[in-house]
């Protein structure tokens, strides 16, 4: 953390909370556990994080999705795939506002795989990663050494 001021502590060893009112940042220790290369897959099925039941809570939950995968691309490699299902194929659209982390993600070696059935139910061609059958999609799920769920 040198070179960072804490806003505050978070109550959490080594994290620390910084930056302005509308924008707040976690300050976290390196990855400790998870070496580059790992078989990690994240599954994602809406556009937001958390809890999206209210207006607040969507709008909250899509700057916490942003923010992690802004994350990602700041961080060494350690994501194999990111599988996006249901609302989630709206990712890696034109119209998504995190279309720019999606392609660093993807350029950094991730494999991004887009449901085909919720691409075509939703009328998306994504312009990052490729179109998955379900079959492609529970292999790398079943044969990944972690699958996180956001």
């Amino acid at each position: 953390m040198s070179g960072v001021t804490p806003r505050s502590e978070s109550g959490v060893p080594g994290v620390a909370v910084r930056g302005e009112p509308e924008e707040y940042y976690l300050d976290l220790p390196r990855l400790e556990g998870i070496e580059e290369g790992a078989s990690v897959v994240l599954m994602v099925r809406g556009q937001s994080l958390g809890d999206a039941a209210s207006e607040v809570g969507s709008d909250l939950g899509a700057r916490l999705l942003a923010m992690f995968l802004t994350s990602l691309c700041e961080m060494p490699p350690v994501v194999k795939a990111i599988v996006l299902v249901n609302e989630a194929v709206r990712l890696a659209a034109a119209e998504s506002a995190v279309l720019s982390a999606m392609e660093t993600i993807e350029k950094q070696g991730t494999d991004i795989l887009c449901c085909s059935t919720s691409c075509n139910f939703y009328k998306i061609e994504p312009l990052v990663g490729v179109r998955s059958s379900m079959f492609h999609i529970a292999e790398t799920l079943l044969t990944a050494g972690k699958v996180i769920t956001l």
